[in-house]
């Protein structure tokens, strides 16, 4: 099922491999970390990539297994098995899958294996559990950070029910599924040929909707990374770096402080079908007052404008229809300033003296990049109250100096911290010490040794 690229072959120094899934075109502003992390382990072993990659990019990478669509094509052609042709055809296939993945075979002393790119493990948007909680969290269920043990039972329940026979979910033969499949047999398919050296599988959850319990009813070992340890409910998440290698180390470091010309800016998504995103807009901004400040959104549903090769006018039209009203808000605010290119984000923010940190689409409440991004860039930033309630990023003791609950609280500190400019660089600079930033830019090895070595 794979195409070996640019192959070299391994030494004797144990292997760390890296699932990818089209992640190099995202690095530059969400998977850079992986870059450092790639760089760190370049050093003492042998480093192996599997997954798919467009063919413009695969020119960039060595020693790259490369998911062999042709092969799949003709697998599902001409040797799967529909349900008509064999009662437990799902079984069949994804023996088949697995016996087409020998290629493998010569990758050796296997210790980590790093899941870069959560998106092929999303399970697809349909209702795991029965009453109108599990209709609200669709494939969001299994992540809880409340302590009902009546919930959690049930959720490990459904985990088992689900990661035990996946087929009932995910199907070789269905053309938005099969991805997510091959790859969760390939992570098998590893881990059945090395147990005896993998350390353990890493995920790293940029987003709580990635559905790693898959590996622990497959009794795989699996670690997920964090922004932050995460106990609460079924979480098991593991404080790692993520934002301090995408903007500390990864992202180009500026050598020159600017002008802070601006005071406020908001730079993300707001036109979310799912999830309480949309709602923030007429909380934090739609009727704010302040001038010199900067509202940049892109005008499409559910994520960024990642280049310029985008179908933007097709992707907006979709939005305005329907999203109408809130589109038409956005449209029209004062300070709304159309949107930024990812390359963009960083010269135009840090142009600004404040910055909004919203809570994230996820169900449940999750810890994202942007308290470093900002503070790398001399930033003060200020959070939705929702956004970390737990503190396990932010201290009390900040946050309470910085919430915001509505556009009126963004305001008042505009003005204050105008008015008390000392005060505003005093508590950024006491943030920027808690945050490690310019220690951890030279420093970021050591940071890596204290979790691997």
């Amino acid at each position: 099922m794979y195409k070996k690229v640019n192959r070299v072959p391994d030494t004797k120094k144990e292997t760390a491999v890296f699932f990818v899934d089209r992640t190099l075109s995202v690095w530059f502003y969400m998977f850079g970390f992986a870059d450092k992390l790639k760089e760190y382990f370049d050093k003492d072993y042998n480093v192996v990539f599997i997954g798919n990659e467009s063919k413009e990019n695969l020119g960039q990478y060595k020693n790259f297994y490369n998911f062999d669509k042709e092969k799949y094509e003709y697998l599902k052609l001409n040797k799967m098995k529909r349900k008509k042709e064999y009662d437990d055809n799902s079984q069949f296939n994804n023996q088949l899958l697995m016996n087409e993945m020998t290629v493998l075979d010569d990758i050796k002393n296997i210790k980590y294996v790093f899941i870069l790119n959560h998106t092929p493990f999303i399970l697809p948007l349909q209702q795991y559990g029965p009453g109108d909680y599990f209709k609200k969290m669709l494939n969001e269920f299994h992540d809880y950070i409340g302590n009902d043990p009546n919930m959690l039972k049930f959720i490990e329940e459904t985990n088992l029910q689900i990661g035990t026979k996946l087929d009932t979910r995910l199907s070789a033969l269905a053309f938005t599924q099969y991805h997510k499949l091959t790859y969760l047999l390939t992570f098998k398919y590893l881990y059945e040929k090395h147990k005896d050296t993998i350390e353990s599988f890493y995920g790293f959850i940029i987003d709580p909707i990635f559905y790693h319990p898959w590996f622990k009813v497959n009794n795989i070992p699996f670690q997920a990374f964090y922004f932050e340890d995460d106990k609460r409910g079924n979480r098991e998440f593991i404080k790692f770096p993520l934002a301090h290698l995408q903007h500390l180390v990864y992202d180009k470091q500026f050598k020159k402080e600017p002008v802070k010309e601006k005071d406020f800016i908001f730079a993300g998504t707001i036109l979310h079908e799912k999830g309480s995103r949309a709602n923030t807009w007429y909380n934090f901004f739609n009727d704010l007052d302040l001038d010199n400040s900067s509202l940049y959104i892109p005008p499409i549903k559910n994520g960024v404008i990642s280049d310029k090769t985008t179908n933007i006018l097709g992707k907006t039209k979709k939005a305005k229809n329907s999203l109408s009203a809130l589109f038409n808000d956005i449209y029209e605010h004062k300070n709304y300033e159309g949107y930024l290119l990812p390359g963009e984000v960083a010269k135009v923010t840090r142009k600004h003296k404040y910055g909004m940190v919203l809570r994230c689409v996820s169900t449940y409440d999750s810890l994202n990049f942007r308290p470093v991004f900002y503070l790398n860039h001399n930033v003060l930033p200020f959070f939705d109250e929702q956004y970390d309630p737990a503190f396990l990023q932010v201290p009390k003791h900040f946050q309470d100096k910085l919430i915001v609950k509505n556009h009126s609280d963004i305001e008042r500190l505009v003005k204050y911290y105008n008015d008390h400019d000392e005060e505003r660089i005093s508590l950024l600079n006491e943030l920027k010490e808690f945050f490690k930033i310019e220690y951890f830019k030279t420093h970021w090895e050591l940071e890596l040794d204290a979790i691997f070595k």
